[in-house]
């Protein structure tokens, strides 16, 4: 009994430094004004994809990482890095890329969610989640979208989890 306890305390202790830090969490809205909250995603992995809206590379990116992967398992959330973003501009944003279409999210950013990421106005940044119970962890940030082949190693390692 106690070789199983042990075990038990070694697997959480484990498991508290790999997935230290808890992803925030965030009510944004949609292009309809619907609130979306980090909780309502289902999927075991989720990348945010934190860019500015004229940054057509990010989303020919993200429409990449979402051909690539299955929408059961991974989600994929653009989330606006222009704090004075209008509800015109946003929605002409997400229908002119058309992200509804693609399967991809996208989310009106704030200054509370881009403060509580780290990711300045203007940045590209990306965090790679994963859901564990009820919440999700974050396992890795990159700065740009240029390896996109090392974006797609860690969620393939954090699907095999």
């Amino acid at each position: 009994m106690k070789v199983f306890i042990k075990a038990i305390i070694l697997i959480m202790i484990t498991c508290s430094f790999v997935y230290s830090q808890t992803a925030p969490n965030f009510t944004l809205k949609d292009r309809n004004n619907n609130s979306i909250k980090l909780s309502d995603f289902k999927s075991k992995v989720l990348i945010l994809i934190f860019t500015n809206t004229k940054n057509k590379l990010a989303i020919v990116k993200a429409k990449e990482l979402k051909r690539i992967f299955d929408e059961e398992k991974v989600s994929i959330v653009i989330i606006t890095t222009n704090k004075d973003l209008s509800p015109i501009d946003f929605n002409t944003f997400v229908g002119k890329n058309s992200l509804e279409k693609s399967g991809i999210y996208a989310l009106k950013g704030d200054n509370w969610v881009l403060k509580a990421y780290s990711v300045k106005d203007g940045q590209t940044s990306i965090f790679i989640l994963k859901k564990l119970g009820n919440k999700f962890f974050i396992l890795k940030r990159f700065n740009n979208l240029d390896n996109i082949k090392e974006i797609k190693l860690v969620v393939e390692s954090a699907l095999s989890r």
